[in-house]
């Protein structure tokens, strides 16, 4: 029967009642999951009613902290549900369910009467158990898009509370939406590329490991040619590390719109002599750490229409030539250009193009052999900078899957 306008199935209120919800993000990467009796025992996510006077931040803090209590951190937005009668609900109700995705300082839950059950599990165990509609809906989200969308701000002076826009302007006509992480941009040709990329309007987060000084002032520098720009630490060898990096990236950017994999530590030295763990931390740094980034930013790309994914190889790297003394950094980088045009191939439908550009013997290298350069001189940053962006230019949406060299003819 359907009701009198203004009238709503819960006694007591005569419009729908306004609810928050949060699926929360720990330490981990795991998701917090509560069950309780009012979604007749399914899985769902913290949540409850907001209070009048109260913000959207406020009440899902406050909810999931009488809930579970688990204080929050950062707090974005995800689909807002509408549940009327819902059948998995406990009684005929009409709520309008504001969803957000929240991270957690720590997973150790403290569950009030109000959930029978906890549970921390991957994004990807969560859809195999039984989830209440709106709490799959949810995952679903945040599988395709993590963090990259508008982070919820209280502004008490307004009494308004609203999502920012970064990362709105679209330099170079860049698809998608939000701006740039560069790995590995504290000093050398990540910093170089971070810059450059500021210049030409792209928000930038810079990525360090130990190098937290250098980064401050590349933000500093960045910051000064008119940009936002941050610096976030990890260390991309580790999967959780990598994928927060990304994450954290987009939050505070509004999306990305571009990611340049530059981290990639070399070694050289006798094959006889090359051990395991020289080995794994060749391929960890170089392939690894780049897989891990590019596999969590493309579901942020697509989800906002497309992006662009430059890889930073090695001159010759695609040549099958024996190298004994840099073949574990050999390897790992030919690795990268195969993973590349796969990637390339496989995203070239959702607006994603993704491309390899190998330096050669740079300005800042270890070693400067000129007697092997055919060109008798070493590049410049701004000859590798220059095709980095000419990659991210206009007359390349339509370039994909290619290995550009900047190398002078060296190794070919």
């Amino acid at each position: 029967m359907a009701l009198p306008l203004g009238a709503s199935p819960v006694p007591g209120h005569a419009y729908p009642l306004v609810t928050v919800g949060a699926l929360i993000v720990g330490p981990s990467g795991r998701l917090l999951l509560i069950r309780t009796h009012k979604w007749r025992d399914l899985w769902g996510v913290p949540g409850g009613k907001v209070d009048i006077g109260e913000t959207l931040l406020a009440a899902v803090r406050r909810e999931v902290r009488e809930e579970t209590g688990l204080e929050l951190g950062d707090v974005v937005w995800a689909p807002t549900h509408e549940a009327v009668d819902h059948p998995q609900f406990h009684r005929p109700a009409h709520f309008v369910l504001l969803n957000f995705v929240a991270r957690a300082g720590g997973e150790a839950v403290s569950l009030n009467d109000e959930a029978q059950d906890h549970a921390w599990v991957t994004p990807e165990a969560a859809l195999a158990m039984d989830l209440n509609a709106p709490t799959r809906s949810l995952v679903e989200h945040y599988l395709a898009h993590g963090f990259a969308t508008p982070r919820l701000v209280a502004d008490r002076a307004r009494g308004v509370t609203h999502g920012p826009a970064p990362g709105a302007r679209a330099p170079h006509g860049l698809p998608g939406r939000g701006g740039a992480l560069v790995t590995g941009s504290a000093r050398g040709i990540g910093r170089a590329i971070a810059l450059a990329l500021a210049a030409d309007g792209l928000d930038v987060a810079l990525h360090y490991r130990h190098s937290e000084r250098e980064a401050r002032q590349v933000v500093a520098e960045a910051e000064a040619l008119g940009v936002r720009a941050l610096a976030l630490q990890a260390d991309v060898t580790v999967e959780g590390e990598a994928q927060r990096l990304v994450d954290d990236a987009a939050l505070a950017l509004g999306g990305l719109r571009v990611l340049v994999n530059n981290v990639g530590d070399y070694h050289k030295g006798p094959l006889a002599e090359l051990d395991a763990g020289t080995w794994h931390h060749m391929i960890d740094t170089n392939l690894h750490a780049t897989f891990t980034t590019c596999q969590r930013a493309v579901p942020i790309m697509r989800g906002a229409g497309g992006g662009r994914i430059v890889n930073l190889g090695y001159a010759g790297a695609e040549l099958l030539k024996a190298r004994p003394g840099i073949v574990a950094y050999q390897l790992a980088k030919t690795g990268v250009i195969l993973y590349t045009k796969a990637l390339a191939r496989s995203e070239a439908a959702h607006g994603i193009t993704a491309n390899v550009v190998s330096p050669g013997v740079m300005e800042n290298s270890v070693s400067l052999p000129l007697d092997q350069i055919p060109m008798g001189r070493v590049g410049t940053l701004e000859e590798l900078v220059g095709a980095v962006r000419y990659l991210l230019s206009p007359p390349a949406r339509y370039v994909t899957g290619v290995h550009l060299e900047v190398a002078g003819g060296w190794n070919l």
